[in-house]
């Protein structure tokens, strides 16, 4: 058995600063800009995708190592927010183009502990691919988990 997953899309250009992306037998999305930054606001943007895709790693990571704990919880919900400064987009030098700061609120409703949502919680993040990602980028997270 590898221990390896390979991922792969495909994308093609269809008008301004707008993409059609391809992921395996998916219907295909448009990835775009705000008309602010020069877009049809037709889709998501590249960052927003990001965002999309810490959510949704993070709760994949829930689930799987809670049954790994035995924690039970019946809701999770998510609110994520980053902060980039454009110049950087632009082509200032000094500026990193990606995120300063990603906030991530994880809100799960569970009659577990708080000292057992604290271990689901550090486990999740030190283990999801885009938090640490995001992490080893320099990328800084911020963030509460709470229990409702």
């Amino acid at each position: 058995m590898s221990h390896t997953l390979n991922v792969h899309v495909t994308g093609e250009w269809t008008k301004g600063v707008q993409t059609r992306v391809h992921v395996r037998s998916f219907e295909p999305f448009i990835i775009d800009e705000p008309r602010a930054l020069g877009g049809h606001d037709e889709g998501a943007n590249p960052v927003e995708h990001i965002l999309a895709g810490l959510t949704g790693c993070v709760s994949v990571m829930i689930a799987i190592i809670a049954k790994e704990q035995k924690f039970t919880y019946t809701n999770a919900s998510f609110d994520a927010s980053g902060t980039l400064d454009v110049r950087g987009l632009m082509g200032t030098a000094d500026v990193t183009p990606n995120f300063q700061t990603v906030t991530l609120h994880v809100a799960l409703e569970t009659e577990e502990t708080d000292e057992r949502l604290r271990a689901l919680e550090e486990a999740v993040e030190s283990r999801c691919p885009v938090m640490t990602m995001l992490r080893d980028s320099g990328v800084r997270i911020d963030g509460a988990w709470t229990r409702v």
